[in-house]
Order: structure tokens, then C-alpha cells, then sequence
């Protein structure tokens, strides 16, 4: 029996998926190889189809979540959780997300990003390949040195006759001024906040923000994780020392038929929030199968029947026979996840939690895992 909790001081500024029973809506991106499945046109149109609809349940703000079911299962979200199951009965994809019509995806290639840097430069180039659409979403937009990185190429693409669609959160974007995304609009650039408040430190909606990260160029080629768009991402955050601390996260840039679930995302938010209808085949181009493995985009929130993400990741941790390895930003789960990992623990799985030292968030920080550490 083994259960580790490791704080890290490398990690303490780390931001990204975070393992919280209610926060707001969210997207999980699933990933396992596909062993024994055949993706023949039938089932490969219908999950096309299903990827290009505007799904009728989505009404509210959607969090993008990111789990990667590689290995056995491996899921990486603003949270990483790293769950190896039983061998020879691993299912192809995780049933509990098929309520979000979460269809499995074939054939997709993950680039991970650990680092700001590399991960904007990486969406910089992608940006500048385009040739027909971008579409960009982010909770938090800043006018900085890294926003305006990434305002003049999108606003070079748009000079070009390229389509450049912007989805940012008004409360994320608290304190960037109207004068940046109106001079985008003034270069042909369409940019909508999500769900406008008048008073956004006082709004009580925090659950119905948008976190979701998201990139889809030409609809082949996203990207989602948990950076944002700000310079603390890239350049790290300045201590009292003087001295820059590195700002700890993931992303990841998929190629392939998961970038189809981005899309269908993004233009679901897209139309709930400026009433506009946009599909077509331009938009979700036929895939190249570029990997054996199957994916799943997941989307969760607070106005949909089922708790999507909570309940996949209480299915992987259930199933769990050798690993649980959890890193995350913020610690505050349900019961039935903490159940989970008390009995993973007493069942002789190896449980591991790794938490940065120094959180950005008094409430991420509240120490939740003391009341379950005892079984290791």
C-alpha cells in the first residue's frame, strides 16, 4: 500500500486544469490507444457528424479540462492523472463521457508543452500557416508583451483575408482595456467576450465563467491546456528577490480528427454567444490517421445532467490496478473522489499527489488532503 503527498516548490505557481468538484463548466480530452477497434466509414462518419453538431445541451460556460488516457490511462488536465488499469481490460474509450457525446476519435497526434515559451512559440507558427480560419479562446487575454505578440500575427492572418474569430471571458479579462479588442475589430478581427458583466469583481457568477484554452487553425491543428494568453506564462512571475519564478504548466497541440472536437466546442460557445451559425466542410476537413490512438473531447458544466469530468475521472481512479498519479494545482474534490483514492490507497495502488508549495489561490491552497493521507 502506497500513498504519497508531495508538495513541490518548482510547481508553485502552476495554473491549468484544476481537480475542484465545482468549478464551472469544462472540457476533458481523452486519449488511449485503440486496441481492437475498427473505424469504418459508418462509425467514422457518425462521429464527424456528431463532432460538427452544436450540441443542444451546451448553454452554459464551458471549462476546458484536458485528460490524456495514454499508456493504460493517463489523464493530463489542469490536473495530471496518471491511472494504469488492468491489463487486457482497458476500454477503448470512457463510457461515462459518452452522456457528453464524447464520440472516439481515431488517429490523433499529442504534442506536449510544459513550458510557455515553446507553447506560444508553437501556436505563433501554426498561426502563421494559416489559410483559412483561426479560431482563438481564452479565459484570460492580456494586454501585454505576449498578448501583443499574438494580436499582431492574428491581426496579419485577418489583413491577409484569413478568418480570425476570438472568444475571450469578460471576467478573466478584467482590467485589459476596451481600446485592445476594439483596435482587433478595427483590423477585421471578430472578438466577442463570453457572458458580459457590468461589475465583474463583484459578480457572483464564478461558476459560469469560460476557462476553456483553446486554438483550432484550418481545423487542423489545436491547441488546449492550461496556459492562458499573459506574460507570467512565458516570463515567469517576479518574487521579492528580484528574481523570476518559472510559471509551471501544460499544454498540448493536437493534430488529426481530435482537433474536429475543438472545433465543435469553440463554435458551440461561439454561437451561444453571438447567435452565429458556422460549420461547413471547410471547418472540419477530412483527417489524416496519424497515430493507433483513440480520442475522446469531453464538455462538462454546471447546466449540463451529468457531472462529465468528475464522473471520468472517478471511473479511472475506480479501475485503477498498479498507479494513481495526480498533480494539480488545486485540491478540492468530491467525496466520492476522495473515497476513491482512500480505497486505491488500502487496495495496494500506488496513490500519488503532487501539490505546488506555494499556491496562487487561498482556496486552492486550503490542505483538503490531510483528511485522507492516513491510509498511505
Amino acid at each position: 500500500m502506497r500513498l504519497v503527498i508531495q508538495r513541490v516548490s518548482r510547481a508553485s505557481v502552476t495554473i491549468g486544469t484544476e481537480l475542484r468538484s465545482s468549478i464551472g463548466a469544462g472540457l476533458m480530452v481523452l486519449v488511449g490507444v485503440a486496441e481492437g477497434d475498427n473505424p469504418d466509414d459508418a462509425r467514422w462518419l457518425a462521429a464527424k457528424t456528431v463532432a460538427m453538431r452544436i450540441f443542444p445541451d451546451d448553454k452554459g460556460v464551458m471549462n476546458r479540462s484536458v485528460i490524456d488516457c495514454g499508456g493504460d490511462i493517463l489523464a493530463v488536465s489542469q490536473f495530471t492523472l496518471n491511472a494504469s488499469t488492468r491489463k487486457g481490460n482497458r476500454p477503448s474509450y470512457i463510457h461515462a463521457a459518452g452522456h457528453a457525446l464524447a464520440v472516439p476519435l481515431y488517429g490523433s497526434r499529442l504534442t506536449p508543452y510544459v513550458d510557455g515559451k515553446t507553447k506560444m512559440d508553437a501556436l505563433l507558427e501554426a498561426i502563421a500557416g494559416a489559410r483559412h480560419h483561426i479560431h482563438i479562446q481564452y479565459y484570460i487575454f492580456s494586454d501585454d508583451e505576449t498578448g501583443r505578440r499574438l494580436r499582431d500575427a492574428l491581426t496579419a492572418k485577418a489583413r491577409e483575408g484569413v478568418e480570425v474569430r476570438i472568444l475571450y471571458d469578460d471576467v478573466g479579462c478584467t482590467g485589459v482595456k476596451k481600446a485592445f479588442f476594439e483596435g482587433m475589430r478595427a483590423d477585421g478581427i471578430e472578438a466577442y467576450s463570453f457572458l458580459h458583466v457590468k461589475f465583474p469583481r463583484f459578480t457572483s457568477k464564478v461558476n459560469y465563467r469560460n476557462h476553456r484554452k483553446i486554438g483550432v487553425i484550418d481545423g487542423r491543428i489545436g491547441f488546449i491546456g492550461g496556459m492562458n494568453v499573459a506574460d507570467r506564462y512565458v516570463l515567469g512571475i517576479e518574487r521579492g528577490n528580484g528574481k523570476r519564478e518559472r510559471w509551471r504548466d501544460t499544454h498540448f497541440r493536437i493534430e488529426g480528427s481530435g482537433v474536429a472536437g475543438l472545433q465543435a466546442s469553440f463554435l458551440s460557445d461561439w454561437s451561444a454567444t453571438t447567435k452565429q451559425a458556422v460549420g461547413g466542410p471547410a471547418y472540419f476537413p477530412a483527417p489524416e490517421r496519424l497515430t493507433d490512438n483513440v480520442m475522446q473531447i469531453v464538455p462538462s458544466g454546471p447546466l449540463g445532467k451529468w457531472r462529465t469530468l468528475l464522473q471520468a475521472v472517478e471511473y479511472a481512479v475506480s479501475r485503477a490496478a498498479q498507479r494513481v498519479w495526480i498533480e494539480t494545482p488545486y485540491y478540492l474534490p468530491s467525496e466520492t473522489l476522495n473515497a476513491a483514492l482512500q480505497e486505491a490507497a488500502l487496495a495496494g495502488i500506488d496513490v500519488r499527489l503532487m501539490l505546488p508549495e506555494r499556491s496562487d489561490s487561498r482556496v486552492g491552497a486550503t490542505p483538503t488532503w490531510t483528511t485522507w493521507c492516513r491510509p498511505g
